[in-house]
């Protein structure tokens, strides 16, 4: 198997998505992702009102002091495992 990690190496015990075996698929999913939230919001705004765009929810949410510093401490511990592991 080509794409096997050698003997001994450290596996990925996380979601097979975040740190894929496979870099292309991984790629591939994480953009779809991205053109899954422009297509969500470009729906919500052609909604007349109905569903809330991606600015009024993030308005929404960061209203609270709580909730920024949770996001915070999110994005760090993301940015950690993407870029320091």
């Amino acid at each position: 198997m080509a794409w096997a990690a050698p003997r001994g190496a450290p596996t990925a015990t996380g979601p097979g998505l975040l740190l894929p075996s496979n870099r292309p698929f991984g790629v591939a999913f994480w953009v779809l992702v991205v053109v899954a939230a422009v297509l969500i919001d470009l729906w919500a705004r052609r909604s007349d009102g109905r569903e809330a765009t991606a600015e009024e929810l993030v308005r929404f949410i960061s209203a609270s002091v709580v909730v920024n510093v949770v996001l915070v401490v999110a994005w760090a511990f993301a940015g950690y495992h993407l870029f320091a592991r």
